[in-house]
């Protein structure tokens, strides 16, 4: 393992508490660990590159994020922990976002319509699978 006891502190997990594992890698250990990627800019010259660092490793499984928020949310998958709530049934979800876009199924908003048949949904995705058999 790549890891430094230096280079880490971790909570002790519990049933009820949240997570705030905050793995980091050393600095020999980001070199293994970046990628890069254009960056899309809007003029039409050469796209830039930017360097990612992926400085916080997941202690489970070992996948790395440069971010620790993200790590956060991406511990919740071993540990099973879904800390948002649907106040109308109940259901649990490990992201907010999720449970943002879970909302909009207890409401009659549908907000994105075909142009072609006046059918409405309430996601976006849904539209777009919908509008395929329009294209047939």
């Amino acid at each position: 393992m790549l890891f430094s006891p230096a280079s880490r502190s971790i909570s002790a997990l519990s049933s009820n508490s949240v997570i705030t594992n905050k793995t980091k890698l050393t600095t020999e250990e980001e070199k293994f660990q970046m990628t890069t990627s254009p960056v899309i800019t809007k003029s039409k010259s050469k796209p830039r590159w930017r360097v990612d660092l992926k400085k916080y490793r997941c202690d489970l499984c070992s996948q790395c994020f440069s971010r620790s928020n993200t790590l956060v949310t991406h511990r919740r998958i071993h540990t099973g922990e879904k800390p948002f709530k649907c106040d109308k049934c109940g259901r649990h979800f490990r992201q907010h976002g999720n449970l943002t876009r879970h909302k909009l199924t207890h409401t009659s908003i549908k907000p994105f319509a075909c142009h072609i048949c006046n059918r409405a949904f309430n996601r976006r995705s849904n539209l777009k699978t919908h509008s395929k058999i329009h294209r047939q």
